[in-house]
């Protein structure tokens, strides 16, 4: 490009000079027709090396910034195109959404099994406490039993020390003590059970997740999915511990360790 520009920059120069004559050449003219190109060509080397540079070893860097979703799944569409400006809002990919709507109406249906034994757990929770509180208001009276059947069993037992009494009514009031007092253990055994038993009726179905060795030793046990109570929990890994050494891992699994997730039911046995 150079030699082009000198070529026809020496064109003009020979027709002003030499064709024409519009200018005379001497000293001062030939210094200066020298000395324009020189001057020129020097600026627009340099203007060009900044604007558009040029070398036989070119390299071009490509910025590339990864994007990472919060969520895995298949890439079901890709709506941008590629190597055109982009603006904020516009949507990347889309993610196939099956999997995820599936897990939103499981977890919308145990939400409303689960509500639904929160109604039940807290109807059997107020029909307990009513009958607590019944049970709490019949010892008054049942203590009030108890303090004359002593009364009666000490006035028996003087008057048969004497001889005026009958044995055999003796031996009744002491049978009544006896019952009375049954029947006030009954009561205290209510009131300890009566919140245990409330905690048991409103527990749900807990999951643990059991890990052992080859040998059936017990490595390590968790809670998956809580009952909804700490003390259920905590029962529930104690009880994973008692069971084991469990069966050993059989060889044609081929794993050295084994996990189990088992599921949890909690009942109230006062036998």
């Amino acid at each position: 490009m150079e030699l082009l520009l000198l070529g026809i920059y020496s064109f003009f120069a020979w027709l002003i000079f030499f064709k024409f004559k519009w200018l005379p050449w001497n000293i001062i003219s030939q210094v200066i027709t020298i000395t324009l190109p020189i001057i020129g060509l020097t600026v627009l080397i340099l203007t060009l090396n900044v604007v558009a540079p040029s070398s036989a070893d070119v390299r071009v860097i490509n910025y590339v910034v990864s994007v990472n979703p919060r969520v895995a799944g298949l890439v079901t569409e890709v709506p941008i195109v590629p190597n055109r400006p982009i603006k904020k809002g516009e949507v990347l990919f889309k993610i196939d959404p099956t999997p995820y709507e599936l897990d939103v109406k499981n977890y919308s249906a145990q939400l409303a099994q689960l509500r639904a034994q929160l109604v039940t757990a807290q109807a059997n929770t107020r029909n307990l406490q009513g009958q607590l509180k019944a049970a709490i208001g019949s010892t008054q009276g049942v203590a009030s039993k108890l303090e004359l059947a002593r009364l009666r069993v000490k006035q028996f037992r003087e008057l048969s020390e004497s001889g005026a009494g009958n044995a055999f009514d003796l031996e009744q009031a002491q049978a009544d003590v006896a019952n009375v007092d049954q029947v006030i253990a009954a009561v205290e055994a209510a009131k300890e059970l009566g919140p245990l038993r409330a905690l048991v009726t409103a527990a749900g179905v807990g999951w643990a997740t059991r890990t052992i060795g080859r040998d059936g030793q017990l490595l390590a046990s968790a809670i998956k999915q809580s009952s909804g109570h700490a003390l259920l929990d905590q029962a529930a890994l104690a009880t994973l511990a008692r069971a084991a050494p469990f069966p050993p891992i059989p060889d044609f699994v081929g794993r050295e360790t084994l996990s189990i997730a088992v599921p949890i039911d909690y009942a109230l046995i006062t036998d």
